[in-house]
This record gives structure tokens, C-alpha cells and sequence, in this order.
């Protein structure tokens, strides 16, 4: 989702492969989150990397709302930077992400690592748009 003069716009590579094609060039099988709210728009990508990691992205023009889940099969064992966060319902650890942009919330689950991130549009800027334990709510939806 981007911001023009204009308003809210998908920009998205109409020449890219569909959602489900995306999903299924992974090597591992990608989890997905349920929205709060109805998305009318989603996309996913790979992000080049080392290992796989794929971006989903939910959004609502209408109410300028974005939630991207990243995932990855980073074997990466580094301690997470950032603030601790509420544990999930399995008891998985989190950290807090977020910036002046967007909150974000970061754990690690069954042999992947998972980044959540929302904002909305506020006077033609990203904000953030959930806090961590509403957050937290949407990760434990993963499925």
C-alpha cells in the first residue's frame, strides 16, 4: 500500500506471480494470520536472503490498514534485539519491533522466525496501528 497525492494506492507488480504461487515457491509451509479486519488487498513476495523468507501483506484501502507477516527459516540463533514483549499462548517469547511507522512484533516458532508489523494512514503518514498485545492476538491466529 502506498500514499500518493491522490489518496491510498496498491502498487503491486502486476506481472508477479499470484498470492498462491508465491506461497508455494517456499520451502517450508508458510502460516498465515487471520486480519482483524477484511483485507481488499493481499500480496506476498519472497525477500531475497540467505535462507527463505516470504512477505505477506494484508490490506484495507478503504481504512488505510496494512499488516505484513514475514516469515523466515533463518537458522540464525542471535538474541532478538528490542524490548521483551507478551508471550504468545504457546509460551514463545516476543520482542517488541515497532518504530514511528509501525508496531511490530518478533518471535520465533516451531523452526521459523516470524515478524508482525501493522500501521495505518494518518494525514498522508504511516503510524502505527496495534499495539504488542493486540499484536500478540493476531500472531497467536497464526495457522
Amino acid at each position: 500500500m502506498g500514499i500518493t497525492d491522490e489518496g491510498l494506492k496498491w502498487d503491486i507488480d502486476k506481472s508477479a506471480p499470484s498470492y498462491d504461487d508465491t506461497i508455494g515457491r517456499v520451502s517450508f509451509k508458510v502460516k498465515e494470520i487471520k486480519s482483524p479486519f477484511p483485507p481488499s488487498h493481499k500480496a506476498a513476495s519472497i525477500i531475497k536472503a540467505p535462507f527463505d523468507m516470504i512477505q505477506l501483506t494484508y490490506a484495507s484501502l478503504e481504512q488505510g490498514r496494512q499488516l505484513i507477516l514475514v516469515e523466515s527459516n533463518s537458522q540464525d540463533t542471535s538474541e532478538p534485539e528490542g524490548k521483551s514483549g507478551p508471550k504468545l499462548s504457546n509460551g514463545a517469547p516476543t520482542w517488541i519491533q515497532s518504530d514511528s511507522q509501525m508496531s511490530a512484533l518478533y518471535w520465533k516458532q516451531d523452526g521459523l522466525t516470524f515478524l508482525l508489523m501493522s500501521n495505518q494512514v494518518k494525514n498522508k503518514k504511516f503510524i502505527p496501528l496495534y499495539d504488542e498485545d493486540e499484536l500478540a492476538i493476531i500472531a497467536n491466529s497464526i495457522y
